[in-house]
């Protein structure tokens, strides 16, 4: 017996759907007010008597509710009751919250009007045992945990994405699921809407806070790919082409889009593009459709005030280099600010196993890589390993003593130069605990202003510096403080040039802290296999300049060879032909290139005949 109780219907008439529409209506209206006045709370009601839907409820519901939806019930009670449970059904009154039923025993019927809640109740504890667990493992507590028990099958071929529609439609999770959907669609409008509600509206207004507070719980609670491919699948249900169009799209702006990719890998182009701080999901759209529509727009954008070498690639290429690409990407970098491009690589390589826990900012860019860097090597206990140091002469005992320093001002880490020489001079001086000194440039500084005539100023002059070696003068009251040194030089071996500095080159430096296992790649084969392996493993290595990128460095003699540090951290077979996906120290961290096997093959090779050791300087990494 089904949920629906029979009705004889007039044969033989050709009507429209609009004037079957309107006669539904007419009848739907007509059974409302004779039964207005009949409202019921269903109690226990009698094991014998007979619970249905009325029909001219019924045929509400079937001429006003989305087919996507109605085609789930499929002649199964359970579904139709929680769809309406989640309130996916609509008569021709709108939103159901009261039903229409026809009660039966002893052949009398009776036809009443309940509200939603109280007719599931009662039917629920009748058959459909399962739907209140469903509702449990949907309810606010439980369902970021429900989803990520899940699978969601992500489409790799056409002829998937019916099969994956075909199983939604069958699945009882469904209308749980596309409740979710729902909300996520409308809560936005609900928002805008309740900001236009009077107070005196009492009802709509309850709706629409309900639902608006709903929408924000599912954004701060689900992830971006859940919330996607709920609302993708859901929205096109009954249209497996639409289901698949969104997750097939080659380019690597879509997979973010739809949550198969890290938002960041387009949110720093997005913001630099829009020249906003952050972006929303509508600001990433927008930047796809650009990046699709004119490929030639990266070429110039995605810096964000980062230096770094310009300009960029195409969009088209960025995007197939992305698509394969494993680096952690999360934060930007300033390649054209710091002048030891192993600094560099070393930390990239350190972000993707242990990523920041702060952003940096354009000011703060240069001075957090350089921090990262100088705490690497100091944990590690290689005090060669950062010889930047401030002295001064002990007034007690006359000895010198040092202090470590990152050139620059960071206002978080105590090796920030500015730091460490407003702490000496407060200890040397018997200065103010509050002494800050601060970095001016000597075009700046101007001893007439009132600003510059107090406190403590660290003088340099751009045009003398690099990142790591800039001549300083300090001035505290505007007299020159004459009895502090810098000293030291920032010289680092990437791999190691002997046996005996093999322990504190970079590379093993970094191999030791984090705990990584590596691997001597020494062909295609081997490179091939390892990046191919899932996990978090990459790759990186030495080359000669001139041969990983000719357009930019020249080999005017025969063995000359500038050493390039690099890392590849994706891998492109296509026929005979392999690309790679590799990524220079002077390059920004958000435009990888892809570049031919042969070309890094090449490059290295000749890096190894000029080394000290005769080594083929290419490695896997993984944890």
């Amino acid at each position: 017996m089904g949920p629906f109780a029979q009705e004889q219907l007039p044969l033989g008439i050709l009507q429209t759907a609009e004037e079957l529409v309107g006669i539904q209506s007419r009848q739907f209206e007509q059974l409302r007010s004779q039964i207005a006045s009949n409202p019921m709370i269903l109690g226990q009601v009698e094991a014998q008597t007979s619970l249905k839907l009325e029909p001219r409820f019924t045929k509400s519901l079937l001429f006003n509710s989305e087919t996507k939806y109605l085609n789930l019930i499929q002649n199964n009670n359970c579904t139709l009751y929680s769809l309406i449970e989640n309130r996916l059904l609509r008569s021709s009154s709108g939103e159901v919250s009261n039903l229409v039923i026809a009660l039966e025993n002893d052949g009398k019927t009776e036809h009443a009007l309940v509200s939603r809640e109280n007719f599931l109740e009662t039917v629920y504890r009748r058959e459909c045992f399962q739907n209140k667990d469903l509702a449990m493992l949907f309810s606010n507590q439980n369902i970021a945990q429900t989803l990520t028990g899940m699978n969601f099958p992500v489409p790799k071929k056409h002829d998937e994405c019916s099969q994956i529609l075909a199983e939604w439609n069958k699945n009882p999770n469904t209308p749980y699921f596309c409740r979710v959907a729902e909300t996520l669609k409308h809560g936005l409008t609900a928002k805008a809407r309740l900001t236009r509600v009077t107070t005196n509206q009492l009802q709509e207004r309850r709706e629409l806070l309900s639902l608006s507070e709903q929408f924000d719980f599912y954004n701060q609670n689900l992830s971006h790919f859940h919330r996607t491919y709920l609302q993708n699948a859901c929205n096109n249900l009954d249209q497996p082409e639409n289901f698949c169009r969104v997750y097939l799209a080659d380019d690597i702006w879509n997979k973010i889009l739809n949550g198969e990719k890290s938002t960041w890998l387009m949110s720093y182009r997005c913001r630099d593009v829009l020249n906003k701080a952050t972006v929303t999901i509508d600001d990433l759209r927008g930047c796809a459709a650009q990046f699709n529509e004119n490929p030639d727009s990266c070429r110039y954008t995605g810096a964000l005030q980062y230096q770094s070498l310009f300009p960029y690639f195409r969009c088209d290429t960025i995007s197939r280099s992305l698509n394969i690409a494993k680096l952690q990407t999360d934060y930007h970098d300033c390649p054209g600010q710091i002048d030891n491009e192993g600094i560099i690589n070393i930390i990239r390589l350190l972000n993707h196993f242990s990523p920041p826990e702060t952003k940096s900012t354009p000011e703060t860019c240069a001075s957090s890589t350089l921090v990262r860097f100088a705490e690497l090597n100091i944990n590690f206990e290689n005090e060669s390993g950062w010889p930047l140091k401030i002295c001064h002469e002990d007034r007690v005992t006359g000895d010198e003593v040092c202090h470590s320093y990152v050139p620059g001002h960071h206002p978080e880490s105590p090796l920030s130069e500015t730091k460490v020489v407003s702490q000496i001079l407060i200890r040397m001086n018997s200065l103010p605990r509050n002494t800050e000194c601060r970095m001016t440039d000597v075009q700046s500084y101007n001893p007439n202003l009132l600003e510059f005539k107090s406190g403590c100023v660290i003088l340099y002059n751009r045009n003398e510096c690099t990142t790591l070696h800039c001549p300083k003068k300090i001035l505290y009251e505007q007299k020159e403080i004459t009895n502090l040194t810098y000293k030291g030089q920032a010289v680092f071996d990437y791999f190691p040039n002997s046996f005996r500095n093999e322990k504190f080159s970079l590379a093993n430096i970094l191999k030791e802290t984090l705990k990584l296992e590596t691997k001597a790649l020494r062909n295609l084969t081997e490179l091939t296999v390892f990046l191919q392996q899932p996990g978090n493993g990459i790759v990186h290595g030495i080359g000669c300049a001139e041969d990983l990128l000719p357009e930019r460095y020249f080999r005017r003699s025969l063995n000359q060879c500038r050493p390039m540090p690099f890392i590849i951290d994706g891998i492109e077979v296509e026929d005979v032909k392999t690309n790679l996906v590799v990524r220079f120290p002077i390059e920004s961290i958000h435009s990888p290139r892809l570049m031919n096997w042969n070309h890094v093959f090449t490059a290295i090779t000749h890096y190894k005949e000029l080394h000290p050791l005769d080594a083929w300087m290419m490695y896997g990494l993984k944890q």
